[in-house]
């Protein structure tokens, strides 16, 4: 079941239940979700619906309703990395790649859960440094809200 405290206020839904597409659409099964005390939030409008149908059973804003395996944290990593040069290689490229160090210590910490994409490029960064075995701190399912 989706928790609809975890959707992005950015993120649109779908109310559209005629679609073919629905019981698997992620839009739309948050779409249900929604608590009662939700009065207002981003939706498709009826007329992309009128358009999509008119193509076939396909949708450009459809989003299977399937969760990813996100970590969370890499406090141990960081703890593991033992050369003296790779703390500091590996801190510095993820500064870079998360755009700052307050989103790099988000992510270390786990604040801001990492995507499956963004483990990958750390366990590359680890590799290339010479760790190959190191794991997050810990991973959690969810889904995985991406822009239109």
């Amino acid at each position: 079941m989706i928790d609809f405290s975890q959707i992005p206020e950015w993120w649109p839904l779908c109310p559209n239940t005629q679609c073919s597409l629905a019981t698997s659409c992620l839009r739309h099964q948050a779409f249900l979700q929604a608590p009662h005390g939700v009065a207002t939030w981003t939706c498709l409008l009826p007329g992309v619906w009128k358009n999509e149908q008119s193509e076939g059973p396909s949708c450009r804003f459809y989003q299977e309703a399937k969760t990813v395996r996100m970590a969370r944290g890499f406090q141990h990593i960081c703890s593991q990395l033992k050369r003296h040069d790779a703390p500091q290689e590996f801190r510095e490229t993820l500064t870079e790649y998360f755009g700052g160090v307050g989103n790099y210590y988000r992510y270390r910490k786990g604040d801001n859960l990492l995507s499956p994409d963004q483990q990958q490029v750390i366990r590359d960064l680890l590799h290339r440094l010479g760790y190959d075995d190191l794991d997050f701190d810990e991973y959690v399912d969810q889904y995985q809200f991406q822009s239109v």
